[in-house]
């Protein structure tokens, strides 16, 4: 399985595999590091943090199944 962690970077959102020190990418809000995390290529699972570090949410992708088979958790 592989996860991407959207995670703050200073006064930015960086995107990082799990595991991993460097950021694949980085970004300007949350909300642009997370779709930059979810249309990565063989990504299952996407966790979301919050600026104190804690997860906040999460998401399962199911790519047989764009769209609905998306399962969140909250």
């Amino acid at each position: 399985m592989t996860r991407l962690h959207v995670v703050p970077d200073g006064d930015r959102w960086a995107v990082k595999l799990e595991g991993s020190d460097s950021p694949q990418s980085t970004h300007g809000t949350q909300a642009e590091a997370e779709k930059a995390a979810k249309s990565t290529s063989g990504v299952t699972e996407v966790i979301i943090h919050g600026r104190d570090g804690k997860i906040r949410d999460s998401d399962t992708m199911d790519r047989a199944h764009e769209g609905p088979g998306r399962d969140k958790v909250h």
